[in-house]
């Protein structure tokens, strides 16, 4: 390869690049700068990828793919023996809408992607993890990877939605179906992954600029911890069926929507010990769960919101979401429609200014063919400077289709530093009796609220067995 920054040097790189795969030994970038505009593959024998001190990497092209494959590898042990890839330092210059990644894997097992630097991704990923195996041969799974102390800065091109890192397992969807979304809008149900991802760590990465961070999507077991994520749509995206993660530890900065999103049947994840400071959202729930999104647990986050930023929620629950547990977090700051809250159902008809639906015209609509059931919100303490949205949100909600229950939710031992001025806690129902069995017990609040700012339907008789009088006797009326 020349490394002038002029000459193409893709036809010399890949055959260096084969001619490590045959012979077992290292590919190795020394300093230069290397012009690359076709997709180069890491496959073989090949012992690893290095680049050295001074090494700059231009990826152009804007008629196909450019950057570097990883993928057939030869046997060898994911634990003892991992795959480096590492050092590289990758300009993006490539503008082909197809773009995959500058880094691309797949079907990957034991590759190590670390400190490397990948600048100015304008289409695709800036790393993309993909399992294709096709359901043939699960030991083929994405699995055992590490991803370490990769900086990715994501530019995006008009119209493009980029991403940092994003593992994807195979999904075989049914026919006709092409996402999580689509499938779980025609029967409420999603396909389990015939080949989950599993057990990969992705932990010190600095990613900025993306659509989503870091993206799973039918990823289990895996553990994501001390990241730095700035300036994202949405820093976390856990999606369809991802199980079993941890989410810890991590500096989460100014997305424009959520902070750790899951969705679409992700359960049995915890997300817990993450810093999330905010100053431009206008979307979504800092720390949500969603659609399908059952029995995890968010515990001891801290999220503080500045005075340019207004989330809809700090904490958002709804649609199939049973069974969530939000205990022990800070949450302080402004918020534009409720501090938290918990939701049976999208209806965008709601006349209700803290619904979720309200005022998106039917984009989210009919999302539901059942109830909810089992949020705990206990111990989290609240600093609210919002003048007139609720601090606690809990409705049951009904459309067209049906009515929707919300039950055996609970609201317990938490504390709350509010203005006092609007209200504090509303409860609604669609349909009278379909919001029960709430448990509302040992919560403190500073003012204490006069009986006006607890919005209750049917006066609130039917819930006065679960309320904890002693916290608050100014309201025995209830």
């Amino acid at each position: 390869a020349k490394a002038n920054g002029r000459d193409d040097d893709t036809l010399a790189v890949i055959r260096a690049a084969q001619a490590a795969a045959r012979q077992g030994i290292w590919l190795v970038f020394p300093a230069g700068e290397y012009v690359i505009t076709d997709q180069v593959s890491f496959s073989g024998a090949m012992a690893g990828v290095k680049g050295e001190k001074g090494n700059l990497i231009r990826l152009q092209s804007s008629s196909k793919r450019a950057g570097f494959l990883v993928r057939e590898l030869s046997e060898r042990d994911p634990i003892k023996d991992p795959f480096l890839v590492s050092g590289l330092s990758i300009e993006c210059q490539v503008t082909y809408p197809d773009q995959a990644a500058a880094i691309y894997l797949i079907d990957t097992q034991g590759v190590h992607v670390v400190d490397n630097r990948i600048r100015h991704v304008q289409v695709g990923h800036g790393i993309y993890v993909r399992g294709m195996s096709n359901g043939i041969n699960s030991t083929r799974a994405v699995a055992y990877n590490v991803f370490r102390n990769n900086v990715i800065e994501v530019e995006p091109l008009p119209d493009h939605d980029c991403f940092g890192i994003e593992i994807e397992a195979e999904r075989l969807l049914p026919a006709g179906e092409s996402s999580p979304r689509e499938s779980w809008l025609r029967r409420f149900v999603l396909p389990d992954i015939p080949v989950p991802a599993h057990d990969n760590l992705l932990e010190g990465n600095q990613i900025s600029g993306a659509y989503y961070g870091i993206s799973f999507l039918g990823v289990r077991r895996s553990l994501v911890q001390d990241n730095k994520l700035q300036g994202q749509i949405r820093c976390m995206s856990i999606q369809h069926q991802s199980h079993y993660n941890v989410i810890t530890g991590n500096e989460l900065t100014d997305s424009l929507s959520s902070s750790i999103h899951l969705a679409y049947g992700s359960s049995f994840n915890t997300v817990s010990y993450n810093r999330i400071r905010n100053n431009r959202a206008r979307g979504e729930g800092l720390l949500q769960a969603y659609v399908g999104a059952s029995k995890n647990d968010f515990y001891m986050n801290e999220v503080e919101v500045g005075s340019e930023g207004l989330p809809k929620y700090m904490i958002y629950c709804a649609v199939v979401a049973n069974e969530n547990s939000f205990w022990g977090n800070r949450l302080s700051g402004p918020a534009g429609r409720a501090y938290i809250a918990v939701e049976s159902a999208f209806n965008s008809k709601l006349r209700r200014k803290s619904h979720r639906g309200y005022g998106l015209r039917g984009a989210d609509d009919h999302f539901t063919d059942r109830g909810m059931y089992g949020v705990r919100i206990v111990g989290n303490e609240i600093r609210a400077t919002s003048m007139n949205v609720p601090v606690y949100v809990l409705a049951q909600v009904g459309d067209d289709r049906g009515q929707y229950p919300l039950l055996m939710c609970e609201l317990s031992g938490n504390q709350v530093q509010w203005t006092g001025r609007g209200p504090l806690l509303e409860l609604s129902e669609s349909q009278a009796g379909l919001l029960r069995q709430i448990k509302l017990v040992g919560n403190e609040f500073a003012p204490v609220p006069r009986r006006d700012q607890l919005v209750l339907p049917r006066g609130g008789k039917h819930f006065s067995e679960m309320v904890d009088r002693a916290i608050i006797p100014q309201i025995e009326g209830i």
